[in-house]
């Protein structure tokens, strides 16, 4: 008795190697189209830049669902992360003209479009006291937002 099975090792592994190329070629395409507003050095993973121009007071609206930390009272640079991104250092974050993200104005909102809760914290690291960004929430009135992550 013969089986067919001999003649479909090849069909698997064909398979998964198209399978592979697809997943790669998907990664590569959804990372040019969010890397296209992305400055010359690369911020974290799931972050976006909002709004690149630290000399430009041009109030740019937080997307739904994302995470949006502004530099200047919703104005000036501004940033969006996806829901579970955590930023341990702000000072690293650069806008799309070169700028950190805690430049002149310093990070003086936040708003929270997502079902994640927050924390910011006053110093890098994760370091410094806690302090809640409630989901669907925002605040303007702080001072030392250096880091944030999922809490």
């Amino acid at each position: 008795m013969t089986t067919t099975t001999s003649s479909r090792p090849g069909r698997g592994a064909r398979l998964a190697k198209t399978a592979l190329a697809l997943a790669g070629t998907v990664a590569v395409t959804c990372g040019t189209a969010v890397a296209a507003d992305a400055p010359p050095t690369a911020n974290p993973p799931g972050v976006h830049v909002l709004q690149g121009d630290s000399k430009s007071d041009k109030a740019v609206p937080c997307p739904a669902g994302w995470v949006c930390v502004y530099d200047g009272w919703y104005d000036y640079g501004a940033i969006a992360v996806l829901p579970g991104t955590e930023i341990g250092d702000l000072t690293r974050v650069k806008l799309t003209d070169g700028a950190t993200l805690t430049g002149k104005q310093t990070i003086s909102g936040w708003i929270n479009n997502s079902p994640v809760h927050y924390c910011w914290y006053e110093k890098g690291a994760f370091q410094g006291t806690s302090h809640e960004m409630a989901p669907f929430g925002k605040d303007s009135k702080f001072s030392g937002f250096n880091s944030f992550k999922p809490c």
